[in-house]
């Protein structure tokens, strides 16, 4: 039965190939329930669909990939701390642990989805074209070398200072860390991989 209430457009899930129906915040869903209906939970005209519209909804990212296995017979991997919000004050704070002690490394990413492409001994996990942020150093214990280094990189200060215009609500990111490894064949060592999707 057609109540003459249906529409076609695109309802703007945060990610529906994982069955992430939240809104996002250009869905047209919002506000579009019955106005003499039950409000949402904040008071405003209850929104189309399973889950309400929530602007603090964010998914934590997610680690994908393989890390290179470096000279000293470690695989860094990415953990996180924080939000991907745009608009939020709190830290999304990425960081390759198990990396090689005071060395320089970066962060790079890109927004065209997950690759597994061999690279300098490794994988790059991160599909062209790619994008670099500032340098920095693993710090860790003083020589010889070991896998007590650490880089870190803050993606929330870079999503509020709008270094990059592109990352915008319902962005997906993808990146990975890049560093020295001197005694390593190629000189370089490459962490896994973090996908998510920016929040607003």
């Amino acid at each position: 039965v057609d109540l003459g209430n249906n529409f076609s457009l695109d309802p703007r899930f945060w990610s529906p190939e994982a069955l992430d129906l939240h809104l996002r915040e250009s869905s047209p869903c919002i506000d579009a329930g019955d106005p003499l209906g039950p409000p949402d939970a904040d008071g405003s005209i209850a929104d189309l669909g399973a889950l309400p519209f929530d602007p603090a909804w964010c998914d934590e990212p997610d680690t994908y990939c393989t890390a290179k296995t470096n000279s000293q017979g470690c695989a860094p991997h990415l953990v996180f701390e924080g939000a991907p919000s745009a608009t939020a004050l709190d830290p999304l704070v990425i960081r390759a642990v198990d990396v090689i002690n005071q060395k320089n490394g970066l962060c790079f990413y890109g927004l065209s989805g997950p690759a597994a492409l061999p690279f300098l001994g490794g994988t790059l996990c991160v599909q062209p074209p790619l994008r670099r942020t500032p340098p920095g150093t693993s710090a860790g214990s003083p020589p010889p070398d070991d896998c007590s280094g650490v880089l870190a990189f803050d993606f929330g200060a870079w999503l509020s200072a709008g270094t990059d215009p592109a990352l915008v609500p319902g962005a997906s990111v993808h990146a990975q860390f890049w560093y020295r490894d001197p005694v390593d064949v190629q000189g370089v060592g490459l962490s896994d991989a973090m996908a998510f999707e920016v929040c607003p």
